[in-house]
């Protein structure tokens, strides 16, 4: 598992493309995960891991958005698979020319476009 947060495996496709050439490399997780959980054994905990729970029934309704050239981009698409299979709403966007944390990236247009209609999906969820 390369970012203690999201079951990880070398099988997934973003995994295995996305992790030296788009701002989030593969030894940048290995990093993260270490501060994270340094404690191999904690790697596949559902508490730190969701997709290693045995079911994620009852969470609340999510909105979920990856993108395109992250490496993460699957763990996160499994994650909102595995969200519907339980029963929980949920509402999955791939922003498919964004990289790993495009969000906090507001000079690009598209970044600041996708905030905003997430911003919106949120605000009718609240409404």
């Amino acid at each position: 598992c390369l970012t203690g947060g999201w079951h990880c495996s070398a099988r997934r496709e973003s995994l295995r493309t996305n992790t030296s050439r788009f701002f989030l490399t593969r030894a940048m997780m290995e990093w993260f995960r270490g501060h994270y959980l340094p404690n191999e054994a904690d790697w596949r905990n559902p508490l730190a891991a969701p997709l290693h729970a045995e079911s994620v029934a009852g969470h609340p309704p999510a909105i979920l958005a990856t993108a395109g050239f992250d490496p993460l981009r699957d763990e996160g698409n499994a994650y909102g698979e595995k969200l519907k299979a339980d029963g929980v709403e949920v509402e999955m966007r791939e922003y498919e020319s964004m990289i790993h944390g495009f969000v906090s990236m507001g000079l690009i247009p598209q970044a600041r476009e996708a905030v905003e209609g997430l911003g919106q999906q949120l605000a009718r969820r609240l409404a």
